[in-house]
């Protein structure tokens, strides 16, 4: 996997996790039914909350990537010092 297919792939897994994520969110009628401050806290808590596992499973994915293109180097090297 090149650098230019991990980027696609990983753009692919941000907007899918975010499509996901905001889905089952507050919509703009939603929030003109809102009242009180507290209910726009703990909107904002939610919120909040959504976006931290949004980028917790973009770091996930990213790690996992990472450890991929570490095997693939190993890989390479063996593959080279058997060939020199």
């Amino acid at each position: 996997m090149n650098q230019s297919e991990l980027f696609q792939d990983l753009k692919q897994f941000i907007q899918a996790e975010l499509h996901q994520s905001l889905a089952g969110m507050a919509t703009k009628d939603d929030l003109k039914s809102l009242a009180t401050k507290d209910d726009l806290a703990s909107l904002r808590v939610e919120m909040d909350q959504r976006f931290d596992e949004v980028l917790n499973a973009v770091g996930e994915h990213l790690h996992q990537h990472d450890v991929r293109l570490d095997d693939h180097d190993d890989q390479f090297a063996r593959l080279r010092s058997k060939a020199a």
